[in-house]
């Protein structure tokens, strides 16, 4: 009963403040079009490769795209969207 007062004490504060994060999580995890923006250099990131139809990982560096498989087109990758890598899991 205590618990449920003070969820209800705090929801007008917490509430929007989760709604708020969860928005910035799902914005970190979206598509973005190569047209729009291109990433960083040397990193690791997913691709989505429009003429293929299939997802992959890929680096992006010295201005072309390469697959990170043993795909025999690999440095042949038409990368159109892209978005970078969750974080590893911790292991412990």
């Amino acid at each position: 009963m205590l618990a449920d007062l003070d969820f209800i004490v705090h929801a007008r504060q917490d509430i929007p403040a989760l709604l708020a994060y969860i928005a910035e999580l799902e914005a970190a995890r979206q598509w973005v079009p190569v047209s729009e923006r291109l990433p960083e250099e040397d990193d690791h990131y997913w691709g989505l490769d429009n003429i293929r139809g299939w997802q992959c990982k890929a680096e992006w560096k010295r201005g072309k795209w390469t697959a990170l498989s043993n795909e025999p087109y690999s440095t042949l990758v038409a990368i159109t969207h892209w978005m970078p890598l969750p974080p590893s899991p911790n292991k412990e």
